[in-house]
């Protein structure tokens, strides 16, 4: 049955209830007001009605139905040790400005967490704010910092190229390489115990299907006659010849890793990139091999807090906490 909650506030009704495809006009004039600029029909389309996974979207909408808050994300499927569960990616969270400060924000959030989560629902919310908004969903809606924050890395690509080649090959990949990309995180998910599934679903919607940018996906094994074993995904940077490491999953081995982006820098080399940068968990293992392959930790640029909570007992949140792997990927903001 479709949520639906009637607020009064200052003798007004507001109505708080699911997103419905007749919204899709009014929550685009809600996204204009808020951000000063237009988002594209087919990116909301593909994001939230074309996506595997559906959406998670609660409204609150004035008596002439115009919208004034937005509360939704993403309902991907998670790897939660040998489990499946639901997570929520949290995202284009908006309020229009004239009822601000009223609660009607907060009551929104308030309904979405209560319909939403919970053992049988999505076991964990999460996203990456700014400071101004995680001050927000600390203070009233029990948000807290994953891990240890976010690391930012970069590195010059001559400076991978340094690492000798073991023998391993890497190919570009397709929307039609499924077998290739399941094969790839059906052998790596044991050591990403907390993270959205990889798969082959993930993979085609998330790069090969976005309507607003273009992506390439490389995928590595140890040798010719062995399966893939990794995967890369890359995006053309705002400042040419840098390139946005957007995921990345490789097994916990230095010499994979360092092999991977030993045969990768040659390829970029010869497309004249010169620099790649990426954001991952601070306290992944993925960073240490990053670093013994030529990257660099830097002072992360963005200013976001990789932020969230857990709704079952089943996930304790310090596991959760530690555990978890994100990636720009997760949040598309690249």
């Amino acid at each position: 049955m479709a949520f639906c909650k009637e607020v009064i506030i200052k003798a007004q009704k507001f109505r708080i209830r699911q997103y419905r495809e007749e919204d899709e006009s009014a929550v685009l004039s809600l996204w204009r007001t808020v951000f000063g600029k237009d988002i594209s029909i087919d990116y909301w389309r593909w994001k939230y009605l074309a996506n595997p996974y559906g959406n998670r979207i609660l409204l609150c909408v004035k008596q002439t139905g115009e919208v004034v808050v937005l509360y939704g994300g993403i309902p991907y499927r998670s790897r939660l040790a040998t489990s499946s569960v639901e997570i929520i990616h949290l995202s284009d969270i908006m309020s229009h400005p004239d009822i601000r400060k009223t609660g009607l924000f907060i009551k929104t959030v308030e309904a979405f967490i209560s319909y939403f989560s919970g053992q049988e629902k999505a076991v964990f919310f999460y996203g990456f704010p700014g400071k101004y908004h995680f001050d927000i969903g600390q203070k009233y809606l029990e948000y807290r910092e994953l891990g240890t924050g976010v690391a930012f890395l970069s590195a010059m690509v001559e400076d991978l190229s340094v690492q000798t080649s073991t023998g391993g090959i890497v190919v570009k990949t397709s929307t039609t390489d499924e077998a290739k990309h399941n094969t790839i995180w059906n052998s790596c998910r044991e050591y990403y115990p907390f993270s959205v599934i990889r798969d082959h679903a993930f993979l085609n919607w998330r790069f090969y299907q976005n309507p607003t940018r273009s992506y390439m996906v490389y995928a590595y094994a140890l040798h010719s006659d062995s399966v893939f074993s990794g995967y890369a995904v890359f995006t053309a940077g705002e400042v040419e010849g840098t390139m946005i490491l957007v995921d990345l999953i490789m097994p916990p081995s230095a010499d994979s890793v360092q092999d991977f982006f030993s045969i990768l820098s040659k390829i970029f080399i010869s497309e004249n990139v010169k620099r790649i940068k990426t954001w991952l968990p601070a306290n992944h293992f993925l960073i240490a091999l990053l670093v013994s392959s030529g990257f660099s930790v830097s002072p992360e640029p963005l200013g976001f807090i990789p932020t969230g909570r857990s709704f079952s007992p089943a996930l304790p949140w310090n596991w959760g906490s530690r555990n978890m792997f994100y990636s720009m990927a997760d949040a598309d903001l690249f």
